[in-house]
């Protein structure tokens, strides 16, 4: 929560003032770069820089709003599947060889993607391509889709809250 400030110190030991606002020990401070990371940590101002993962190699780089990282449209091989159903039957008609060509038109389908020679499923996570800031997933029109996802600072945070802490005590 942002607080106004009114006079210093108003908040207490720990609290940090930026742009006009006092934020206190532990709070995000709201950045316009979505890219920064800064938080108050008793008294002082930490910013962490997130970093992206590097471009994915032929893929089409789409930035987003309020995102540090920006979303990434691969073409990846699609898997095809062919799904037929046979049926024996002792029959004394003769069907024209003609039937049997138009009787599987239309049977191949595309189901998924082929990635590093992996197949996937629609909706699948491409494991291979997707990392901690980046999820990659398989898409129905055999595209695989790759958005950023919220990275979590908070193991980094603790070993630098630990640290601080510990440094603090000697």
């Amino acid at each position: 929560m942002d607080y106004d400030v009114t006079e210093d110190g108003a908040f207490g030991p720990g609290t940090c003032r930026y742009g006009g606002k006092v934020y206190v020990s532990a709070q995000q401070i709201p950045r316009d770069d979505p890219c920064d990371f800064c938080f108050c940590f008793r008294s002082d101002i930490i910013c962490l820089q997130q970093s992206c993962p590097p471009p994915i190699h032929r893929c089409h780089q789409e930035p987003i709003q309020g995102y540090c990282c920006p979303r990434y449209q691969c073409p990846v091989s699609m898997a095809t599947s062919l799904n037929l159903t046979t049926t024996t039957t002792t029959t004394t008609t003769t069907l024209p060889p003609h039937f049997f060509a138009h009787a599987y038109q239309g049977a191949a389908r595309h189901s998924g993607c082929l990635h590093r020679g992996r197949a996937y499923n629609v909706g699948e996570e491409i494991t291979t391509a997707s990392g901690p800031c980046l999820q990659c997933i398989c898409g129905a029109d055999g595209q695989m889709k790759c958005d950023p996802v919220v990275c979590s600072p908070e193991p980094m945070l603790r070993k630098m809250m630990e640290a601080a802490i510990s440094h603090r005590r000697r």
